[in-house]
């Protein structure tokens, strides 16, 4: 206890150490950056981590500039923090402990931390198998011997970690008597900057699988450069479902966890230890909470028309204010009946998605010749919602529901909403996001409930194209999804031609009141 209680204050007087140094080179972070630098300083320190990715507290060069300047005081002051360097691979920078990254780049921890890969190159991702011939694993695993080779074990922290040879591709900092970019003083020479560009200039592994072995995700996506686009169509269009079985030892936990030599054998032939196998039964996998929407879609329109349900959506997805992704098909099918559009973080959509999998497959097992309309699914969506809103987990999505089923009065159209904290209502046209403000004037003046397929696709465009003249979520590459009695139709992704001669696009500021 003694030994742990002096550890703690040890690493607690270094996190000072290195906040004392961020206000000495005058580097001002948010809160909620400091936070994070400091608990990733804290993880690579105590070995939770080897490598962390810096994609926060400012942009390159300025952020290398601090962080190296930062780094050179705080190692004067605290002994911790020698091992730390900075990496760069290609416009991304990383904050490393160079032993942690050199047991985790070795062969030996590779052999017993085998990674689970999936290839997202082939339409059907699946989970690569150890035999399998694959041209991109082959790659893959090189680059991590070149890793391997670099970064030695037996590296001494202080001096160079690459190889002699290789020596003149680190930036070094300035020998003593010069001065930093801040006006303090530096003691001596010692390489802060490793940059891995010229060693991975020729590599065609993406940087998103690379970052995957790196920063220790359990699931590594396996792509190249030149399937960038293929690869994020397939994750964003195909469900993927990863087991892993673990065949547990009649042994007790209480044994295992005492350090003997049984060992549990996963199904897919990787060793782990017992007490580490046992921790997890026990205590079952991590979770983590969606605290905020990162990755979201905008606006779902819907209407009644003469047939059936409508709705329409673009296929963006934007990362925080960056429009990151183009091809994200946000309107599916549910059951024989219905369809679902969705707003908001793109990650509980898929998590909604696969609850609505279990349900329709929970009602088809009934077999008894009736099956569940859009109004069943709307209630159950309604009671999810609720229900993670009251554990303070909620659902970040509002859901449009539409669908058509034969009911006691005939063919009966259904188009309900439901919102992440349960609210919901049924309604004959709908719009979420910036949509409920733009396109539902329109659609209170132009819906008629008499509506044509083809009329009903002209009043959605209208909607559609006012949201890309005036929502900045928006692209111009929409989705079209109708529902009859004869099922659900999903066309393909499709463009509206636009006119941008306006003339408030052309001087916006005229005659607005203000100094701007």
């Amino acid at each position: 206890m003694a030994a742990a209680g002096a550890a703690a204050e040890e690493y607690e007087e270094m996190l000072r150490v290195v906040e004392a140094s961020a206000t000495r080179i005058r580097w001002s972070l948010r809160p909620h950056s400091k936070r994070r630098l400091l608990n990733d300083i804290l993880f690579l320190c105590t070995g939770l981590r080897p490598v962390v990715l810096m994609d926060y507290g400012g942009t390159m060069p300025e952020l290398q500039d601090n962080l190296c300047s930062l780094l050179h005081h705080a190692r004067q002051e605290s002994s911790i923090l020698s091992p730390l360097r900075l990496m760069v691979i290609k416009d991304m920078l990383y904050l490393i402990h160079a032993k942690g990254l050199a047991e985790h780049a070795s062969p030996s921890a590779r052999s017993q931390h085998k990674l689970a890969f999936v290839d997202l190159e082939k339409s059907c991702s699946k989970l690569l198998s150890d035999t399998e011939e694959n041209g991109t694993l082959h790659e893959f695993v090189s680059i991590q011997d070149l890793f391997s080779a670099n970064f030695p074990v037996d590296a001494d922290v202080d001096l160079p970690i690459i190889q002699p040879e290789t020596k003149g591709q680190m930036s070094e900092i300035p020998e003593e008597n010069t001065m930093d970019n801040f006006g303090f003083r530096i003691a001596h020479g010692i390489s802060l900057v490793i940059d891995l560009n010229p060693f991975l200039e020729s590599a065609q592994i993406a940087l998103p699988s690379l970052n995957g072995w790196l920063l220790g995700y359990p699931v590594t996506y396996l792509f190249r450069n030149e399937s960038a686009e293929t690869a994020t169509q397939n994750l964003s269009k195909h469900s993927l479902h990863i087991y892993r079985i673990y065949a547990m030892s009649s042994i007790s936990c209480q044994t295992l966890r005492a350090g003997t030599d049984e060992w549990q054998q996963p199904m897919d032939g990787s060793h782990a230890s017992g007490s580490k196998a046992a921790a997890v039964a026990a205590d079952g996998p991590g979770t983590q909470r969606t605290q905020y929407p990162y990755v979201t879609g905008s606006s779902i329109i819907a209407l009644k028309f003469k047939d059936g349900v409508i709705m329409a959506s673009d296929t963006g997805a934007s990362y925080g204010s960056t429009l990151r992704y183009k091809s994200v098909e946000r309107i599916k099918a549910v059951g024989k009946h219905s369809l679902i559009g969705a707003s908001g973080e793109f990650s509980d959509f898929q998590e909604i998605l696969r609850y609505l999998d279990e349900l329709t497959l929970s009602d088809h097992m009934w077999d008894d010749g009736n099956s569940l309309g859009p109004k069943e699914v709307h209630s159950y969506l309604t009671r999810v919602m609720y229900n993670r809103r009251n554990k303070f987990d909620p659902l970040w999505n509002s859901l449009v529901i539409g669908g058509v089923k034969k009911g006691p009065k005939g063919e009966e159209k259904y188009l309900g909403m439901v919102n992440m904290i349960g609210t919901h209502f049924e309604e004959n046209h709908i719009a979420t996001g910036f949509g409920n403000h733009m396109a539902i004037p329109i659609l209170r003046t132009e819906w008629r409930e008499d509506m044509t397929f083809e009329e009903a696709v002209k009043l959605v465009e209208k909607c559609l194209l006012v949201l890309l003249y005036r929502d900045r979520s928006s692209i111009n590459k929409f989705q079209i999804a109708k529902i009859t009695t004869e099922g659900a139709t999903i066309y393909p992704p499709y463009s509206l031609k636009t006119y941008w001669g306006f003339a408030a696009f052309e001087n916006p500021a005229q005659g607005a009141v203000g100094s701007w």
